[in-house]
């Protein structure tokens, strides 16, 4: 709140209103190769942020209750994973008081795991685990320096 007192006050907060409140009614997450869901929901969180700042400058603006900022989250993915679909109609039918259509947090969090981005980073192995060529009572062993390839016995 003191940086938006510190830039300009109303004008300034008008212009960070509508900025933030057309990011989350219009802005679409497309499932690309590397923009994963989690940094989609921190820039819905972020927006809402500045949103929640902007009305100590503007009385007047509404804040989306918590039902309607999860629909706009929800709205706002483009799906393709069958996974991810599935678990959005679970949020979306969780209705209930303290269900996940109220709660922003508990929506997200069920969301994260069907991330079919943020799968295919972690199940990508650059590099084969490590292998161990041979323990302390091993027989042989083998030393490698720059000159050359020796074999050490060990006793």
């Amino acid at each position: 709140m003191a940086r938006i007192a510190q830039l300009a006050g109303i004008d300034k907060s008008e212009k960070m209103l509508k900025e933030n409140d057309n990011f989350l009614h219009n802005r679409k997450r497309r499932s690309s190769r590397n923009f994963a869901l989690e940094h989609f929901i921190a820039q819905h969180r972020s927006a809402y942020t500045v949103l929640e700042q902007c009305k100590e400058y503007i009385p007047k603006f509404q804040l989306p209750s918590e039902n309607t900022r999860v629909n706009y989250f929800l709205d706002a993915i483009e799906k393709t994973d069958s996974e991810l679909l599935a678990n959005i109609a679970l949020v979306r039918a969780d209705k209930d008081a303290t269900g996940k259509m109220n709660n922003f947090e508990g929506a997200t969090s069920y969301i994260i795991p069907a991330d079919p981005v943020a799968k295919r980073k972690t199940n990508r192995n650059k590099r084969p685990a490590a292998e161990i060529a041979a323990t302390k009572n091993s027989p042989k062993l083998y030393s490698r320096n720059r000159e050359n390839c020796s074999r050490v016995e060990v006793e």
